[in-house]
Formats: structure tokens, C-alpha cells, sequence
């Protein structure tokens, strides 16, 4: 391909292709995808803006090391729970994955909005009922989202809420009940209050942890349609991918809608 340039920022860039040459390049590259569905996915990215007319071959983020994915608003000390939840669970974490979605959601991240192809082969995960895992998934661990960037300072709140409790009770001579407890502290009021578990970094973690596991219960490897259909999310565990300028919805999908069309059948 005469017309492929590589760039520093590990994008390949194929030059204001044709329509026909989009397709082929799609057909020769991700063969499994279109084998796999007929919906199409979109992903937003700061390569270039919605109406740019290229290409772009993109390099996946490593899964470890120091050019991994951090979190945005997820405390550091939990995303490396989820990290190990998820990777217990399936082998890898889509916390570190590429993500994909709708495209009104995908606009929300990035200069622009394009069609996303993974290349060759791929895993994914997605959950029908966890939209946003910050907004849904950390709502199962309460308040510990919100403790701060450092596990210290939520055990710490956690132990002056426990010592509050205890306080309560000696004072009023009454036992506590769960209903007597904030919404967001019930569960912790349950385990460590009254299931009497001592509050330390290794007792959070691991209460934590065992609640994640419950949400990556959550999640599914099949069904990549009915993710597409939902607007959900999905995580792609993908070396290589495309993004491809909205500008080819005509020519690569059905009535410029979000079902690919029908040249994708000769995958």
C-alpha cells in the first residue's frame, strides 16, 4: 500500500482513501469483526477531528507497565483492584482495554468521532446492566469511591465511622441497626461493624476486592450485537486497530446508519 506513512504518535495513515479502497482495507484486516457482527462501533480520539478524511492504524496502549491506562476518576488503589478483580476473573482487565461504544457517546472523548475496527484478532467485554463502570460498577463499594487517592485516608474515615458506631451504641444503650445507617455505609456497617471485622488496609482491600469480583460477574465475552444495539461499551483487548472518519458512513454502512452494509458479507 504505496500510500501508508507512519507517524511518532504510532498512527499509520492511509491518505483520503476511496470508498472502495476503505472497504478492502477493512475487508483484508479485520475479517473476524465483520465476520462477527453487522453493527457498527465508534470510538472518540484526539488523532483528528470528525470530518479528517484519513485512516488511522492505532497502536493499543501496553496493558503494563508505566504507558498503561490511569484511571480519571477512579482512586489509583482501586483501579488496581478492579485491575486484578477483572484479570482474576477473564485473564484481563478491560479497565486497560480499548473502549468502544455509541456514537453520542463516544463525541464525549476526543476531538472527534470516528468508526472503530479492531484488527485480526480480539477479545472484548461488556456488561448489559454496568453503562459506566465509575458511575455504576464502584456504586456496589459505597463511599471507599470517593476516599481519596490513597487507601489510608479511606481506612482511616472508615475507622472514625466504626469508632462512631461503637460511640453510639455505649452511649444510648441500644444495638444499631442497618436501618439506623446512612445508605452509602450500610454495607461496611455490616461487615465490619457487625460482622466485628477489624479495620485495617489488608480488611478493606480485601472487602473491596471480593465486592469488585461481584461486578465483574456482570460482565459477558459474547453477544457483541446486542452490546452495539444497547449503546453499551465495550472493552477490546486489540494490539491494533482502525479509525475510520465518519465521513465513510454512507459507504460503509446501511443508509448511513449504524448497520454496516452489505460489501462487509464478502469478509
Amino acid at each position: 500500500m504505496t500510500r501508508l506513512e507512519n507517524y511518532l504518535n504510532e498512527a499509520v495513515v492511509l491518505r483520503d482513501p476511496s470508498n472502495e479502497e476503505a472497504q478492502n482495507l477493512l475487508l483484508k484486516d479485520c475479517k473476524k469483526f465483520l465476520r462477527e457482527t453487522r453493527w457498527a462501533f465508534y470510538r472518540g480520539s484526539d488523532i483528528g477531528s470528525s470530518n479528517d478524511p484519513n485512516i488511522h492504524r492505532m497502536k493499543a496502549r501496553p496493558m503494563v507497565g508505566k504507558e498503561m491506562r490511569a484511571p480519571k476518576d477512579t482512586p489509583t488503589w482501586i483501579h488496581k483492584l478492579a485491575n486484578k478483580a477483572f484479570k482474576d476473573s477473564y485473564g484481563w482487565s478491560p479497565r486497560q482495554g480499548v473502549f468502544a461504544s455509541d456514537m453520542a457517546t463516544s463525541a464525549n472523548y476526543g476531538r472527534g468521532s470516528f468508526l472503530f475496527f479492531p484488527i485480526g484478532n480480539y477479545n472484548y467485554l461488556w456488561s448489559p446492566s454496568i453503562t459506566d463502570f465509575f458511575a455504576k460498577g464502584l456504586d456496589r463499594i459505597g463511599p471507599a469511591k470517593y476516599g481519596g487517592n490513597q487507601i489510608g485516608l479511606f481506612v482511616s474515615t472508615l475507622t472514625v465511622m466504626k469508632e462512631g458506631w461503637e460511640d453510639q451504641e455505649r452511649r444510648f444503650s441500644l444495638k444499631l441497626k442497618v436501618s439506623d445507617v446512612a445508605d452509602e455505609w450500610k454495607p461496611y456497617f455490616t461487615h465490619f461493624y457487625l460482622g466485628k471485622t477489624r479495620v485495617s488496609k489488608s480488611s478493606v482491600q480485601k472487602y473491596i476486592y471480593d465486592k469488585l469480583l461481584e461486578v465483574t460477574r456482570l460482565y459477558t465475552t459474547t453477544n457483541l450485537e446486542t452490546a452495539v444495539k444497547q449503546d453499551s461499551e465495550v472493552s477490546f483487548r486489540v494490539k491494533e486497530y482502525y479509525l475510520v472518519p465518519t465521513s465513510f458512513l454512507q459507504a460503509l454502512t446501511t443508509a448511513g446508519g449504524d448497520k454496516i452494509g452489505d460489501w462487509a458479507r464478502r469478509a
